[in-house]
């Protein structure tokens, strides 16, 4: 959908009066939140399914729809498969799904997160060793901004290094929620993720171990079109 509203990692939605209906874009999704008697129904919607929550909201506050790593991990695995050859390194850009989660600011300014709206593209798995999270799939050359009909999805930048002797393939790229995430050109990237190969899967290259998975290194980021 090239004619989808740009993403943005914050949108207020103000409070509507008794019986009044407060509509909102985001991305190729749509918000509605409508004052009923006793509370607040929110409603959203992908184009292909929608959610209804319904909210107890209090004074002295701001309700804001934000777009959000996913809290647990994720493990993207690329459509097609990606060698990478002893000695040698490979850069990519996969696509993240973004987690809608309706937060309350206060007026102290303090945020807390009331309910997240996790999309279908994302599976939920159990690892042994590292528990709950979730599994996806993506190109390994995704086009930006990344603005499918019916999906939030940031770039994620890729750069995967073997300095073993013997080449390796890419099961799944790993993924924390603790990445920077920020607007570009219209759409919304994360810090770049440098990994290592470690063993039968990835690490975080040495240089970025202190930070996460992440840097938020962009002197080799040329976004594809």
């Amino acid at each position: 959908m090239d004619d989808a509203p740009a993403l943005r990692l914050s949108m207020p939605l103000p409070l509507p009066q008794r019986g009044g209906l407060v509509r909102a874009r985001c991305g190729p999704c749509e918000a509605l939140l409508e004052r009923v008697r006793g509370g607040f129904a929110f409603v959203w919607s992908d184009g292909r399914r929608a959610e209804r929550l319904h909210l107890g909201l209090g004074g002295g506050g701001e309700l804001l729809l934000e777009l959000r790593a996913p809290e647990a991990r994720v493990a993207i695995t690329p459509q097609d498969p990606v060698v990478v050859g002893p000695g040698a390194r490979v850069r990519g850009y996969v696509l993240a799904p973004l987690v809608p989660t309706l937060v309350w600011r206060r007026a102290d300014g303090g945020v807390t997160p009331l309910h997240a709206f996790v999309p279908e593209t994302l599976a939920a798995e159990w690892r042994a060793g590292a528990g709950h999270g979730f599994a996806t799939m993506s190109p390994w050359c995704a086009r930006f901004p990344a603005r499918a009909a019916s999906q939030l999805q940031a770039v994620l930048p890729v750069r995967v290094r073997n300095d073993g002797r013997v080449p390796h393939e890419v099961a799944a790229i790993p993924f924390a929620a603790h990445s920077g995430l920020r607007a570009c050109r219209g759409g919304l990237v994360f810090d770049v993720a440098d990994l290592a190969v470690c063993g039968d899967g990835l690490a975080p290259h040495r240089r970025d171990r202190a930070a996460g998975l992440a840097s938020p290194d962009a002197a080799w980021l040329e976004l594809p079109a």
